[in-house]
């Protein structure tokens, strides 16, 4: 709300007084304004929140005629956000209307009428609400707008949009005769104070009069509206998905490319006229002669169809070249969003602007179920820009982290060159097409319906990375010697300055001109051949200068964008850390044109601390006015020369307060140009070091932060400070880190150069300046030597050292700390080295001490003996308050307090030697799987038994026998589970029905006995047996038998003695049922055809038809015959997918379980596991010994088993299998291992007591 004090005048005549204070207004941006821009200051109370938008997308638009805003394309008015006021500092939600008027607006011709009516009197409001408005009035009161006679009796609510302004006026009269308080109204706009001028003019008993200014000063004034606020919360702004695209993306991208065209080729581009022909922008400053400009002419008038004057004649690009943008989303809910209210007045050029865009084929009809929002916002030229709101759609779309190229990169490649063109895209995202699987997601709600888009559309998250990766696509023969393109601008560039060649050819042109010329050319034949046209009004060909993302290029080089500079130079002071961080962003984007930028910066930068209060002072309004100063009149940038052979030159200056270098080189005639300039600001730490290793920084950091500039160039090092010089030069300094610095610096292969002081650019505004409150930091000759003096120390005596626990280079360093004297068998270089390391130890009480590597850290007892650092290991890992822990645990209790090399692999090495942790860990290694592949079918059987209840005929057990290759089973009910039993089963279900098997595969059981072997022998079968504890050995039928044993319960339907009898069907539905790994039917690989079920004789299907009326014998033969040839391409399909199933698991397997970090070798010693414990939940044995050992492996086996003797020689009867053993880690020291077993470890059966053995059973049961 606008203040306009009404009052009695002295003559006794009411009078409106116009209000000209401006008051500060917190701002809060709307989700979907575009832009940022600068917001009019009003006399309003600090407490509203205020919302920026443009006129159609606005609800409710502020009194502000049309504002012509600095750098933004359109205009913009103020929106307040109702009922949000702050009351003592607490943001609270009130009803009191706080609205705007709209009046006197100007947009496009129409006027938007008054909004205000009801008037809510002082005493109809809440407590609440007379604290705020008596705030408002103290206020006005205090800047002189109100009288100290006059208060505020009430405020106007906006309701509905009144029909005129005398209407309005009278409103205001009928409020005057019945109070004479003063009512505050809203009146900032001219046009309305013009029309309530004319209107008073015949109301003798009303006055007119402005406080602040005259009414000239308004009438003339040019409105400008400044915004103190970021774009959008960070909370708010929505991100894309951050994941994989879709398995078939690839093909999703492959199909958008065979969509048809958008546009009709033939009216693609423009036929020239003379007319036409006259607006092309062509040369300029009489840069090109006629000759060029006739030859510029000519080759664009061949080119004439990759431009366009009008929207009828604007380019779609190739689907076949380039495919339409698929919008690849995760999965989600349609989104159906409340449109934005469109204002009356609007509505003609909206429909008109849908209509163009729905005949240029960018917008089409939808049946889709999202909405979005729209608006449009107007352009420079008036008309209206088109804006979606896809932020709904931008949460849901997976990532595309392409960018723009770097814009400092493109800058340097365009500066100092002799001749320049650019290109505009005419509507650039209209001309790229949008797959129409993805045009859904951007349907809009209009009055003509549904419509959706059919080019990119604004604001959707990928459409900035799309459209710079296609101009890549289109352009990439001619990156980057003739063009970089930025988006839909595409400049493009000529030769050098110093290598331009201005002889005539046979036409009369100058040969870089007729170079120029034809690389122009050649991206206008690109560009015609894709579709692609230039706007003819935008574009700019021969010309001496180019706008290149916010920085001027020409023949000298590189400057900072003139009006760019001109909008930071009006900005005024800073009121608060969100201005300075404006400021900020808009001066570090040229901090390369800066030469001072860190030092000048600082005192701002400072402001931005966390932590400190806010407070201007004159040192932050000069150090501003110096910034604004220097980007008037900045340095010309020049790109470096890497093929000349003169060296790249990096001057550097450092301060007690900043660094700044700036990097340069020698042009042909030897005058030294600019290249880029840096700066840092020093750290606290930093500041307090001495001057030449903070100088040696200095150096360190410009070389490191411009490395990419420098590296792979000969480079010339420039300073001031001499014995930096001979520092860098010799590597001669103790100190550590200053050695690690040099390191880096003399990776360069610097050529090194002494200046002066005075002629060290950089040195001007840095090392050379004065700062209040320091001191120089640079000793004289005579303070040097009084230093060394004070720091001289007199040794009397030698101190103690313990020589005996001290190896090698530690003892040396020990014996010089403790007599700082040389020994005479060490060499110059030796003594040296031992010099230098002996800084980081500290000789006390005898023993050596590693000096901390923080100030404030611990010194730590250096340990060379072996016998003390075996008692520390013992004590920091097996003592009773250790606890048995882990290395890193170990470990960091010894590095708080001692230190010795090696330490951390001395600790891994002691714990994993440890007998306790060896004897009790859980842990368990596996060996990695090795997968088995049948060769053909029914060369290998699964064979397993299965107990059952007790049933018919008194069977009592279940033999299943499985093919490796087809899964077929076979099953039958035995009695008693003996071996003639089982063999008989092989015999005669296996053998006599398919032959002789190659191998059997059965677990150990009854199975394991001579006469099995014997049997099994004489029909040729291989007969192999599983290692104990090891189930997995017969997986195929431990996994197989279980759905045969549910298939009988649920079949017996509550009556389990029936299992026999119903055995048949089950082993049939088995056998019938398609299995996962092959894709087949098993009895379809056995017998070489599917079986028919028996619902096919009552349901017919294509099988079950009978096909013997009308056919002989010798076709059906011949079609059995195909039948078993196919039979063969069959098993080699299943063996196949069987083999890849097989290696999945095992990189399954592999991925999931912990495997052994190293094999297991003949004479390893090995711990076997107690696998008694897998499924052990007895309280008694928890502190049984979960492993057995050690042993030494004999040899190892095929697929990890182990055969295992023991440490006496001792072989032991059965193998084990590999994930029973692990690596047994012994020390050199055996007797304690032997001690160990020696000892009783848990109770054994004769201690335990009848209710210990009956609590056991029952933990069992």
């Amino acid at each position: 709300m606008f203040p306009l004090p009404l009052n009695v005048s002295d003559s006794g005549k009411p009078r409106i007084v116009l209000d000209t204070l401006s008051l500060e207004v917190p701002y809060t941006r709307d989700s979907y304004e575009p832009l940022a821009i600068e917001l009019l200051a009003t006399a309003l109370d600090d407490s509203l929140d205020v919302c920026l938008m443009p006129l159609t997308g606005a609800g409710k638009i502020g009194a502000i005629s049309s504002l012509e805003v600095r750098s933004v394309p359109e205009t913009l008015y103020p929106v307040f956000d109702h009922g949000k006021v702050d009351i003592d500092g607490r943001t609270v939600q009130d009803t009191f209307n706080y609205y705007v008027t709209q009046a006197g607006l100007n947009f496009g011709g129409d006027k938007m009428l008054p909004a205000i009516s009801c008037f809510c009197q002082l005493e109809d409001l809440s407590s609440r609400k007379k604290t705020q408005l008596e705030k408002q009035t103290e206020k006005l009161c205090c800047t002189g707008v109100l009288s100290s006679e006059e208060s505020i009796s009430g405020v106007f609510e906006e309701n509905v949009c009144l029909s005129s302004v005398a209407d309005w006026c009278d409103t205001v009269h009928r409020r005057l005769e019945k109070d004479s308080d003063t009512v505050v109204i809203s009146l900032h706009s001219r046009e309305l104070y013009e029309e309530i001028a004319a209107f008073l003019r015949y109301r003798p008993h009303l006055e007119l009069e402005w406080i602040g200014r005259s009414t000239e000063c308004w009438c003339n004034s040019a409105h400008e509206a400044e915004v103190h606020a970021k774009y959008k919360f960070v909370l708010k702004k929505m991100k894309p998905v951050a994941t994989q695209l879709p398995e078939d993306s690839k093909q999703q991208v492959e199909l958008a490319a065979k969509q048809p065209d958008l546009r009709d080729v033939h009216r693609i581009g423009h036929k020239f006229t003379p007319e036409t022909l006259m607006k092309l922008k062509i040369g300029g400053d009489d840069f090109l002669t006629d000759n060029e400009k006739k030859k510029f002419e000519e080759m664009i008038r061949s080119y004439e169809k990759a431009f366009s004057f009008s929207t009828e004649e604007i380019g779609c690009v190739d689907p076949k070249v380039i495919p339409p943008m698929v919008i690849f989303t995760v999965l989600h809910v349609p989104w159906d969003l409340k449109p934005i209210p469109i204002p009356r007045a609007m509505l003609p050029k909206l429909i008109d602007l849908l209509k163009e865009k729905m005949r240029m084929g960018i917008l089409e009809p939808s049946m889709a179920p999202y909405s979005s929002r729209w608006f449009t916002v107007p352009k420079k030229n008036g008309s209206l820009r088109f804006i979606q709101d896809l932020q709904p759609a931008n949460s849901v779309t997976i990532r595309n982290v392409g960018t723009g190229p770097i814009i400092d990169n493109v800058v340097d490649e365009f500066a100092g060159r002799a001749i320049y063109s650019v290109g505009d895209l005419y509507s650039g995202y209209d001309q790229f097409q949008l797959a129409v699987e993805s045009r859904d997601l951007t349907t809009i709600r209009t009055l003509l319906g549904l419509m959706r888009m059919c080019t990119l559309p604004q604001g959707a998250t990928n459409s900035v990375a799309h459209m710079q990766n296609v101009m890549h696509k289109v352009l990439r023969e001619f990156l980057p010697e003739i063009t970089i393109p930025f988006l839909d601008d595409i400049p493009m560039k000529g030769c050098a300055t110093e290598k331009k060649d201005e002889t005539l050819d046979a036409t009369g042109c100058r040969k870089f001109v007729n170079n120029h010329i034809r690389d122009v050319g050649k991206i206008l034949n690109r560009l015609r051949e894709v579709h692609l046209t230039l706007s003819g009004e935008k574009s700019r060909f021969g010309v001496l200068e180019i706008l290149v993302v916010g920085h001027v290029c020409d023949s000298s080089g590189r400057r900072p964008n003139p009006m760019n500079v001109e909008a930071i130079d009006r900005l005024a002071d800073c009121k608060s850390t969100t201005e300075v961080r404006r400021f900020l962003g808009g001066c570090v984007f040229f901090r390369l044109s800066i030469a001072h930028y860190a030092h000048a910066a600082e005192p701002l930068y400072a402001l931005l601390k966390k932590g400190r209060r806010f407070s201007w002072s004159l040192e932050h309004h000069e150090a501003i006015e110096k910034l604004k100063k220097t980007l008037e009149s900045p340095p010309v940038l020049r790109r470096l020369d890497y093929t000349c052979g003169r060296p790249i030159v990096v001057t550097v200056d450092t301060s007690p307060r900043a660094v700044g270098w700036v990097i340069g080189q020698d042009d042909s005639d030897g005058v030294r140009f600019v290249g880029r300039f840096g700066a840092k600001i020093l750290t606290g730490r930093q500041r307090d070091f001495p001057q030449v290793k903070r100088e040696l920084w200095g150096v360190y950091t410009a070389l490191r932060t411009d490395r990419n500039f420098l590296i792979g160039a000969a480079v010339m090092l420039e300073i001031d400070c001499l014995p930096l010089l001979g520092m860098i030069a010799n590597c001669s300094t103790p100190d550590i880190t200053m050695l690690r610095w040099i390191a880096y610096v003399r990776n360069f292969n610097p050529q090194l150069k002494h200046i002066a002081g005075k002629k060290n650019v950089v040195a001007d505004m840095l090392s050379r300046a004065r700062y209040e409150g320091e001191e120089e930091m640079v000793l004289t000759a005579k303070e040097e030597e009084r230093r060394e003096a004070w720091c001289q120390v007199s040794v009397s005596e030698v101190l103690p050292f313990r020589e005996y626990l001290y190896n090698g280079r530690l003892c040396d360093i020990g014996f010089y700390l403790s007599s700082l004297e040389k020994r005479e068998d060490w060499s110059d270089a030796e003594f040296k080295k031992i010099r230098q390391k002996a800084y980081g130890f500290l000789l006390r009480e005898g023993y050596l001490w590693k000096r901390p590597k923080q100030r404030d850290g611990e010194f730590l007892h250096v340990v060379d003996d072996e016998d003390t650092k075996l008692e520390l290991l013992k004590e920091c890992h097996e003592a009773l308050w250790a606890g048995h822990r882990g290395v890193w645990a170990t470990y960091m209790k010894l590095k708080e307090h001692y230190w010795w090399k090696g330490m951390y692999s001395d600790v891994d090495k002691f714990v994993g030697s440890c007998l306790h942790c060896q004897f009790y860990s859980k842990v368990r290694h596996r060996g990695s799987l090795v997968p088995t592949f049948p060769p053909s079918i029914h060369f290998r059987w699964v064979l397993d038994l299965v107990m059952m209840s007790p049933c018919l005929w008194e069977m009592r057990y279940l033999v299943l026998a499985r093919e490796d290759l087809s899964n077929f089973v076979e099953g039958r009910a035995l009695r008693t589970k003996s071996v003639e039993e089982i063999c008989r089963f092989v015999l005669e279900d296996i053998v006599c029905r398919y032959g002789s098997v190659r191998s059997l595969r059965a677990d150990r059981g009854d199975l394991n006995a001579e006469k099995a072997r014997t049997f099994f022998r004489r029909y040729g079968v291989d007969l192999k047996l599983t290692i104990a504890m090891n189930p997995e050995g017969i997986g195929k039928s431990e996994r197989g038998h279980p759905p045969i044993v549910h298939a009988l319960v649920k079949a017996c339907d509550g009556k389990p003695k029936q299992w026999p009898s119903l055995l048949s069907f089950a082993l049939w539905a088995d056998r019938s049922t398609h299995c996962t790994t092959t894709g087949y039917i098993p009895v379809e690989l056995i017998l070489g055809q599917k079986p028919i079920l028996p619902i096919e004789n009552s349901v017919l299907s294509w099988v079950s038809l009978s096909w013997e009326d009308g056919v002989d014998r010798e076709t059906l033969l011949a079609w059995s015959i195909r039948q078993l040839e196919r039979r063969e391409e069959d098993l080699a399909d299943a063996q196949e997918k069987l083999k890849q199933a097989r290696l999945k698991n095992k990189s399954r397997f592999d991925k999931t379980h912990r495997l052994r970090p190293k094999p297991i070798q003949p004479g390893d010693w090995v711990l076997v596991y107690d696998s008694s414990l897998e499924n052990q939940h007895s309280t008694v044995r928890k502190f049984s010994r979960r492993w057995f050992g050690p042993y030494m492996v004999l040899a190892v086996n095929d697929n990890a088993i182990y055969s295992l003797r023991e440490l006496d020689g001792t072989v032991l009867r059965l193998v084990v299998v590999g994930k029973r053993v692990k690596l047994f880690k012994r020390r050199n020291d055996t007797s304690e291992l032997f001690d160990f077993l020696d000892l009783e470890h848990g109770p054994t059966e004769d201690d335990y007591t009848d209710e210990e053995n009956a609590a056991e059973e029952e933990d069992e049961d």
